[in-house]
């Protein structure tokens, strides 16, 4: 950046001083060209944008690079964006740190991009810097990103750390899209505490509108995404039936439950539409409701192949993987793979998976799992309400129930909230296999606080089990409570 002072622009980078009015004069003039762009590169007046193709962001690295949003950055704008459903759709929208590609020309679409190497900061959302009773400097609240990607083909985000704002990275639309080795924090949202209700989610893929449809094709690599920080240690009643607002969130018997709860984001990753999406070898953890949430917001959305694979997704308050359909008119996931992947609550989440169907429709439209580990969690570890076909086979549901609910007598515990895998809802045509329940959460030894494998609530709905087990669950319990044995058919 030495050249910006020869071409007559001022950029202090001093880490005081705002260095977005030159840098955006710099892009104006040359376009978005960065290379090594200095120390700490301060965005406190206006956001950086360019709308076109080929932008190019590259740090040294990310310990030396880093774009920082001022607190001070609170601009407001209203936008319209067209969609083919919805039509125009006018909301307010905070700006982001950087935002590549035009929001409603399909010729200014982000294109084959990269931001590489640098860190982003948000100051007063490290992990640690806050017990849970501040109010956030500067909260933001109308979908304000670090990075904004508006379409792009091709477009790849590298080697980048750290977070903040509502959404770390925000990607709408576009095709062939890419997060590899990037490392993420400090994003805030307690349920508690509406002064420190922020951050939204890390990693957020959405509609594009008309210009830059659905979205298709994203991978995740080996990205470290962690929430953001930890409040206090609390003691929370859970009534049954009730998730209160303050609680932990394990809705089944009156069992006081004391634990530190995660305080944000909302998710690491929202997944609003897409079509093909991959997260691979990803490691996720620490937010206020789910690792990963995968559901429609408006009836423009598609929701189509979507695989996890690999990794670890730890200690998020409701559940590692969710995924809702709200209506009959938003899109349900059309085939899910889920494979090879730990899922941990960490005595801190209530469940490990939940395809959803409380809404009275199918979330997941043939869903299968493979090789699934789970443990740890204060409820029961897997709830399938909401899948229309598929299998859980070859997996280990560990150390579950560990919020104590003791499932010997009715009226002290809700079975489908406490066992190891619940089958309910609109689920049909759902066969699970070769599955053990192992009562204790590291080792086969101690039998925990486990009893219940497996529940079948359906009626004549086709969904089957064969080859279940269960290794030290607690006394009275049993690998299945209830369902339909699986049987071959040998006619010939």
């Amino acid at each position: 950046m030495a050249w910006a002072a020869d071409a007559g622009f001022a950029v202090p980078l001093n880490g005081m001083d705002d260095d977005s009015v030159g840098i955006q004069k710099i892009i104006d003039k040359f376009g978005c060209r960065l290379f090594n762009p200095g120390r700490y590169v301060n965005i406190k007046t206006q956001g950086l944008v360019y709308e076109g193709g080929g932008a190019v962001i590259m740090g040294a690295n990310p310990e030396y690079s880093i774009f920082a949003r001022n607190v001070a950055l609170q601009t407001l704008e209203s936008v319209t964006i067209p969609y083919p459903v919805s039509g125009p759709v006018t909301s307010t929208r905070g700006v982001a740190a950087i935002r590549l590609g035009s929001r409603t020309d399909q010729a200014k679409s982000a294109g084959r991009g990269l931001v590489q190497g640098i860190r982003w900061e948000h100051p007063g959302r490290l992990l640690g810097a806050l017990v849970g009773n501040e109010t956030l400097a500067g909260q933001l609240s109308h979908s304000e990103a670090m990075l904004e990607v508006w379409g792009g083909a091709g477009f790849a985000v590298e080697d980048c750390q750290q977070g903040g704002a509502v959404y770390t990275y925000a990607f709408y639309g576009g095709d062939s899209k890419r997060m590899l080795r990037c490392r993420s924090l400090a994003q805030i949202w307690d349920r508690r505490n509406p002064r420190m209700q922020e951050g939204q989610a890390a990693v957020l893929l959405a509609h594009g509108g008309t210009a830059h449809g659905a979205g298709t094709s994203f991978w995740a690599d080996s990205c470290t995404l962690y929430g953001g920080a930890t409040t206090v240690p609390q003691t929370y009643t859970v009534q049954d039936g009730i998730t209160q607002a303050s609680a932990v969130a394990c809705s089944a018997s009156n069992v006081a439950v004391t634990t530190t709860r995660r305080a944000g984001p909302v998710c690491i990753f929202e997944i609003q539409s897409q079509e093909d999406f991959q997260i691979l070898d990803c490691f996720s953890a620490a937010a206020d409701r789910y690792n990963i949430r995968i559901a429609a917001v408006r009836p423009d959305d598609i929701l189509l192949n979507g695989s996890i694979m690999g990794g670890d997704h730890d200690e998020s308050n409701e559940a590692n993987i969710a995924t809702f359909c709200q209506g009959a008119n938003f899109a349900s996931l059309r085939r899910m793979t889920i494979a090879n992947t730990r899922l941990n609550g960490q005595l801190i989440g209530k469940r490990a998976l939940d395809i959803n169907g409380d809404h009275g429709f199918t979330s997941v439209a043939f869903l299968q799992i493979i090789n699934i580990l789970t443990t740890a969690h204060l409820g029961g570890a897997v709830r399938i309400s909401g899948a229309d076909g598929g299998f859980l086979r070859s997996s280990m549901i560990c150390g579950y129930n560990t919020a104590g609910n003791d499932m010997t007598s009715p009226s002290k515990g809700r079975l489908s909230d406490v066992c190891g895998i619940d089958i309910g809802g609109q689920t049909r045509n759902f066969r699970t296999e070769s599955v053990t329940f192992i009562g204790g959460v590291n080792d086969t030894t101690n039998a925990g606080k486990a009893q219940i494998g497996y529940l079948d609530e359906t009626t004549g709905r086709n969904n089957t089990y064969t080859g279940l087990k269960s290794v030290g669950l607690k006394a009275g319990g049993r690998s299945v409570w209830s369902g339909t044995k699986f049987v071959e058919d040998t006619a010939p």
